[in-house]
């Protein structure tokens, strides 16, 4: 399986793979932070043709590479999967919005949202992998203040236009460190892969999953978004619920509309249309 990741933190899951007992390639990496780069080329230094220090190389076909410390060539190989844990702070609720500058205004004036919405859709257009699967925080459905739309249904429209089918879950990650961790993981099904016929079957393993596992109880870990569900039920109730803020429904053609976390069951809700 041919493997490549941008925002690559320590690559933990090459080891996550293996140990389900599949044959991992690695092609090339990226990742900015010194720390980082100098782990990755300690354990996986003779694997990955080429580590970049940027995640732009990809785009561009070629950049500076921490392995080689020269200017390195993009592997020529298709990707089978590629993982991606995008930057984070520009959609943080806990980050100061009202500054005058990019890392302290408004979300889509944050250098992390241009890596999120172009250099990883360029990604997508120039690689092109089979599948692939992002990490990003549930921030990512806040509404646009400019459009209104969340985000996270410009984000997915993005993909779906690129060709990809995409099944987007949450998870809290309080089932493997004792706090409160909530984030969305989106997966991307190319047509080669399956498309939407290949999420369904994933959709089905995720639901399979869910039966067997505990927390104390039985709790539901994962909760399935899907672009499918019935609309009228989606919008009743999300207006049961007060709607977000306790205001109507923002527009009809939205794709998310309400995100909320039930503490008590552990439960994720996320109502779509």
């Amino acid at each position: 399986m041919r493997y490549e990741s941008t925002c690559t933190g320590l690559a933990g899951e090459i080891i996550g793979f293996e140990a389900l007992g599949m044959d991992v390639a690695p092609l090339a990496c990226a990742e900015r932070k010194p720390s980082a780069q100098r782990y990755l080329k300690h354990q996986f230094g003779n694997r990955f043709l080429h580590g970049f220090t940027d995640n732009a190389a990809f785009v561009a076909g070629h950049g500076e590479c921490f392995l080689h410390g020269r200017d390195c060539p993009c592997p020529a190989m298709r990707p089978d999967i590629s993982i991606h844990g995008l930057p984070c702070q520009a959609y943080s609720w806990m980050r100061q919005r009202s500054g005058s500058t990019k890392n302290t205004g408004q979300v889509w004036q944050h250098p992390g949202h241009e890596e999120v919405f172009e250099v990883f859709h360029s990604y997508l257009r120039e690689r092109q992998p089979l599948g692939w699967i992002v990490e990003e925080v549930p921030a990512l459905a806040q509404p646009d203040k400019r459009t209104g739309i969340p985000f996270l249904q410009s984000f997915l429209r993005k993909c779906r236009s690129l060709g990809y089918c995409v099944v987007v879950l949450q998870m809290d990650h309080v089932v493997w460190v004792e706090m409160s961790r909530k984030r969305l993981w989106m997966i991307g099904f190319s047509e080669e892969l399956g498309h939407k016929q290949a999420a369904d079957a994933f959709l089905q393993i995720v639901h399979e999953s869910e039966k067997f596992r505990e927390l104390g109880e039985p709790t539901q870990i994962w909760n399935i978004v899907s672009p499918n569900s019935d609309a009228e039920m989606a919008r009743q109730q999300y207006e049961e619920s007060g709607g977000a803020h306790g205001q109507g429904v923002p527009g009809k053609d939205l794709f998310i509309l309400y995100l909320r976390y039930n503490l008590n069951t552990n439960r994720t809700y996320l109502f779509c249309i």
